[in-house]
């Protein structure tokens, strides 16, 4: 049972460690198409935003395979009304994962309100932003996934090992040379 149990934890743990690299990857190399939302009278910004900034005017939605952001625009329009330069607020989410979204990172970009921009939970590489930020329900169920499907290919490997050790005329489960032997002398596995 305990050998079960520490199975299971390790198919868990590397499954874990796989949605990471999946989310990774699918970030750096999937391509994407872009999906122009209709404008609401009142549309929501796609993230927390700080207080004071304008209502959404323009949403733009990219999917890819496993991946897809929002980019979210307001524009301060009080501003433009007194003939001051324009005052953008814009914030970038993205997200990434399969089968479930599992890691994401949040840009945002105020003028007027914040300096230049702020980016939330990415790392920045040559190839592109790594998202750091879990979003736990889909890093627990990939976690889960990619744990069953690995634990699968092992109880595949250990099947057609034992079905390789039956045809050499060996025990399936420890390997033991049985010439002739009904019963393995080294485990007490039956022929």
């Amino acid at each position: 049972m305990k050998r079960r149990l520490a199975i299971a934890a390790v198919c868990l743990v590397l499954g874990a460690i796989v949605n990471v690299l999946v989310a990774w990857g699918l970030g750096l190399w999937s391509p994407t198409s872009r999906q122009e939302v209709p404008h609401p009278v009142v549309q929501p910004w796609p993230c927390t935003v700080p207080d004071g900034w304008p209502e959404v005017s323009g949403l733009s939605v990219y999917r890819g395979i496993g991946i897809e952001f929002r980019i979210a625009t307001g524009l301060r329009e009080e501003q433009l009304l007194q003939g001051g330069a324009p005052s953008f607020c814009g914030a970038f989410v993205y997200e990434s994962g399969w089968p479930v979204h599992a890691l994401g990172y949040t840009s945002l970009n105020g003028t007027g309100t914040m300096p230049g921009g702020t980016n939330i939970g990415c790392l920045s590489t040559r190839a592109g932003m790594l998202p750091l930020v879990p979003l736990w329900p889909g890093i627990v169920i990939n976690a889960v996934f990619y744990g069953v499907l690995l634990w699968l290919a092992g109880l595949g490997f250990a099947s057609i090992r034992r079905a390789r050790r039956r045809r050499r005329g060996r025990c399936a489960w420890c390997g033991y040379e049985l010439a002739g032997l009904e019963q393995c002398p080294e485990c007490g596995k039956e022929r």
